[in-house]
Order: C-alpha cells, then sequence, then structure tokens
C-alpha cells in the first residue's frame, strides 16, 4: 500500500493537485491495527501535519458489523476527537483490499500480466473462474493478482504495485476509496 499511494503521489499533473510533501506511516499491526489504533497513532501528528489519511484494507481488518463507508465516518469522527480538524483526517477504507485499485482498466495492467488486452484479462478471469462484479473487477481481487503473477512467475512486489500506480489512468478506476483519495487531493491541493 505504502509504495501504491508513493507511485499515486507522484502523478500530480495527473491528478490536478500540487505537488506536497509527506511522510507514510505504516502501522506495525497492518489493517487491524489501522482500525482499532491508526486513529490514536495519527493524534500525535495533529500539530505537525496539514492533512491525514488513514488508508487501510476492509478484509483483514477483522471489522464485520460496519461497512466501509461507515467505519470510514466512524475513523474520521474518531480522528477529529484526537485533535484534527473537520475535513483534514480523512480514512479510505479499500473494499475489499487494495488490489481492487489494480484493475482498472488499462493495457498497462493487461501487459504487466502477460496479456494482449483488457478482454485477454477478462478471458482469464472468466477461465479461472472468478466472478466479476459490476465494475469489471474480479470479486475476490487479490486471489487473482497473485494467481496470475504465479502463472507468470512474476514474484509479487512493492514495485509493481508502485509501477501499476504510476502509469495506469486514474479515469479508469472506478473504486470507490480510490475515487475519495482522488477527491480530496484535487480539493484540498488544488493545482496551481
Amino acid at each position: 500500500m505504502e509504495c501504491s499511494i508513493k507511485g499515486i503521489l507522484t502523478r500530480d499533473k495527473a491528478i490536478g493537485m500540487s505537488q506536497i510533501s509527506y511522510d507514510i506511516n505504516v502501522h506495525p499491526q497492518h489493517d487491524p491495527g489501522c482500525r482499532t489504533s491508526g486513529t490514536a497513532l495519527l493524534r500525535n501528528f495533529s500539530n505537525q501535519y496539514e492533512q491525514c489519511f488513514l488508508v487501510f484494507d476492509y478484509k483483514g481488518s477483522g471489522e464485520n458489523s460496519l461497512s466501509a463507508e461507515a467505519l470510514e465516518k466512524q475513523l474520521e469522527e474518531q480522528l477529529v476527537t484526537f485533535g484534527w480538524n473537520t475535513g483534514t483526517a480523512h480514512s479510505l477504507v479499500i473494499n475489499p483490499e487494495l488490489e481492487n485499485w489494480v484493475w482498472a482498466q488499462s493495457q498497462h495492467l493487461a501487459e504487466l500480466l502477460g496479456l494482449s488486452n483488457m478482454d485477454s484479462v477478462t478471458e482469464w478471469l472468466e477461465h479461472e473462474n472468478f466472478t466479476i462484479t459490476d465494475n469489471q473487477k474480479p470479486e475476490r481481487p487479490k486471489e487473482a493478482f497473485e494467481l496470475r503473477l504465479e502463472q507468470i512467475r512474476e514474484p509479487r512486489s512493492s514495485a509493481l504495485y508502485k509501477e501499476l500506480a504510476s502509469k495506469v489512468s486514474f479515469k479508469n478506476c472506478t473504486d470507490r476509496s480510490f475515487q475519495k483519495l482522488i477527491k480530496i487531493l484535487q480539493n484540498t491541493f488544488p493545482a496551481t
């Protein structure tokens, strides 16, 4: 996730935002830690930064009673109680997981997966019995991505995520949390 965010933030012109300086802190307990103590951890930074983003996967976070959207709202309210101003503290709960951002309709994705085009990607998903959602993404995005990497003998690495984030058109990603991120970046750090 760290490399994906870094890749996205290198594309300020494509996003329509100004360049920013930032730090990324990885929670030692990953997704479950972000859900249970991420807001408390970010409390320590409310006087140092203008904005904060708490980003993690819904799947694997241990949450099963709230929707991703409701969890985001709850966490943003907690961040405000911990000293962040309303509108400066953001939570992005990726449902089901980061790999959902990977499955944008893109020639770059097809090439990375060793396939000729997005039609080939869809055919491969169907051949491997992955259910395709209404927004043309596999229902189990991480499993699909890892299976294809295994088949083409490409090791899964952070560099792959950064590469995709730095190349794939943002217009083609329909994921709700991704669109939320882009909108916040555009509105908060408008291009000058």
